[in-house]
C-alpha cells in the first residue's frame, strides 16, 4: 500500500510512550487531513477523528479502507460521551483565534480525557515574525500557561527549531 501521508513527529516519536502506558483510546482533535489518525489506527489504536465534518469527509475519500473508531464534527464534541486514553493536538493551537476559543479546546480536551489522560500538543514556535498561516506563536512558557491552568500537569516538554511539544496528564478531578 502506498502512503500518502506522513504522520507528524511528535506522534511518531511517542508511541512507545502511548504503548508503554497502555494507550489504547485516542482523540486526534483537529485531525485536518488524517494523517495521524491514519497512522495511529494502522498500530491498533482506536482513533476518533474530530475536525470540521467536510473536512474529516473530504480526507477519508482517499482512504476508502482506513478503520476510525468515528468521525465527529467539531462543533458537535461536547455532545459525545467519550472518555479517551489520549488527546492529540498538532498546531490547531496556532490556528484558532481567541483565548476563549483556544480555552474551551483545552477544556474539551480534558472533558474527553479519563482521569489519568493524557495530552500531546505541537505548536508552532514562537521565532521572530509569526508565519501567516498562524493566528498565534507559542513559546513554553505560554503553552504551559493556557494547558496547567485548565487542570493538567506537565510530564515532559521538547523543542526543535520550529515547533513546541508538550505531553500533560490530567490531574484528578
Amino acid at each position: 500500500m502506498i502512503k500518502l501521508y506522513k504522520p507528524c513527529k511528535s506522534v511518531v516519536e511517542s508511541i512507545d510512550f502511548f504503548e508503554e502506558n497502555e494507550i489504547n483510546s485516542i482523540i486526534d482533535y483537529g485531525a485536518g487531513k488524517l494523517k495521524n489518525s491514519i497512522y495511529l489506527s494502522e498500530r491498533g489504536f482506536e482513533v476518533y477523528a474530530v475536525d470540521k465534518m467536510e473536512q474529516l469527509e473530504r480526507s477519508k475519500r482517499y482512504y476508502s479502507n482506513i478503520k476510525l473508531k468515528g468521525l465527529i464534527d467539531y462543533n458537535k464534541i461536547s455532545s459525545y460521551d467519550l472518555k479517551v486514553d489520549l488527546v492529540i493536538s498538532n498546531f490547531v493551537l496556532n490556528i484558532i483565534e481567541g483565548v476563549e476559543i483556544r480555552i474551551r479546546y483545552i477544556d474539551n480536551s480534558y472533558f474527553k480525557l479519563k482521569t489519568g489522560g493524557c495530552l500531546l500538543i505541537e505548536v508552532r514556535r514562537r521565532r521572530g515574525i509569526t508565519p501567516k498561516s498562524c493566528n498565534k506563536a507559542f513559546n513554553q512558557n505560554e503553552l504551559n500557561e493556557l494547558v496547567l491552568s485548565r487542570g493538567f500537569n506537565l510530564i515532559k516538554s521538547r523543542y526543535s527549531k520550529y515547533s513546541l511539544v508538550g505531553l500533560y496528564i490530567k490531574a484528578s478531578n
